[in-house]
């Protein structure tokens, strides 16, 4: 899908000239599942490794931060927005090969599409993937997962393009995977795709059955609001998660203007009208306070900030 070796991010023109679909000051609310944030500074669908190496390249030259936007499930962007270029990965990045033991996929693949690809090959092991609305992309960077499994499991290896214009393979060992989270030397290259290999045959039947199962548990204690991010916190080590702690907390229903924690599940934070990603960050900070208060716990965030956590 892509070649390791060195692409030219210098040899650049204007940017403008260079990528004429730019945007500039464009609201980055309709790319998240929160449907919250501002306006990025300037925002463009990169459809080649080139777009990529001449966006990254002006972003050097000029000092302009940047990051890349996948499917906005697992961030807030602030009120404020972000004060550089925000990149969404256009359609070169959607691609999936499948050889013999192995599987090629592109970064800008959306996990639930990844899973049917699975279920029609017969590919056993990947159901978790069937309803975490993220890409590829985020999903290798934090290594998304669920209790039925995680990226990690079956990974071999990513493609990622460095700010210099490289194009470097790491394995599983140099991705130093952990629960949520992968090794933060990475973390201003851009993830290009990844590559998978066969956990084991299954029968469609068999595989259809387990993702069904999977989406009737998820939905009987998930939100009917899909305006979120998932899961806000990351579970503590011990017997109990996150949700549970913020429930006995007494937290379930607590808002902080349109920003509440869900009746269904207490990890989670909804959208319940026009809230801001100032009111998240107020009911995120409560949260902590009061589960410390009663538990002497700290509950560490999942969810990323944008720009703060980025830059």
């Amino acid at each position: 899908m892509f070649r390791c070796g060195r692409h030219s991010c210098k040899d650049y023109k204007e940017y403008k000239d260079i990528l004429a679909h730019t945007l500039e000051n464009y609201s980055l609310r309709s790319f998240t599942t929160f449907k919250i944030g501002g306006k990025a500074r300037y925002f463009n669908v990169c459809e080649s490794i080139e777009a990529l190496c001449e966006s990254l390249g002006w972003c050097t030259r000029e000092g302009v931060p940047w990051f890349v936007l996948g499917n906005g499930s697992n961030i807030l962007v602030s009120d404020k927005g972000f004060p550089g270029l925000v990149v969404k990965l256009g359609k070169m990045f959607k691609q999936i090969k499948f050889h013999e033991d192995t599987v090629e996929v592109g970064a800008g693949v959306l996990l639930p599409v990844l899973s049917r690809y699975f279920l029609e090959h017969q590919w056993g092991g990947f159901e978790f993937m069937c309803d975490i609305p993220g890409t590829i992309g985020g999903a290798v960077r934090m290594n998304a997962g669920t209790k039925e499994g995680e990226i990690k499991d079956q990974f071999v290896l990513a493609l990622m393009l460095t700010p210099n214009g490289e194009i470097i393979s790491i394995d599983k060992g140099g991705m130093e995977f952990c629960y949520r989270k992968s090794s933060p030397e990475h973390k201003k290259n851009i993830v290009l795709g990844a590559q998978f290999s066969f956990s084991h045959f299954s029968e469609r039947h068999a595989i259809r059955e387990k993702i069904k199962q999977i989406v009737v548990a998820r939905r009987q204690k998930q939100p009917a609001n899909r305006r979120n991010c998932g899961s806000v916190f990351k579970s503590p080590s011990g017997s109990q998660s996150a949700g549970w702690y913020i429930d006995k907390a007494g937290l379930k229903g607590a808002r902080v203007g349109d920003a509440m924690v869900a009746f269904e599940h207490a990890n989670w934070i909804v959208n319940v009208g026009n809230a801001k990603a100032e009111d998240v960050k107020g009911l995120i900070e409560k949260i902590q306070h009061e589960v410390f208060k009663q538990y002497r716990l700290k509950l560490e965030r999942e969810v990323i900030y944008a720009p703060d956590d980025l830059w």
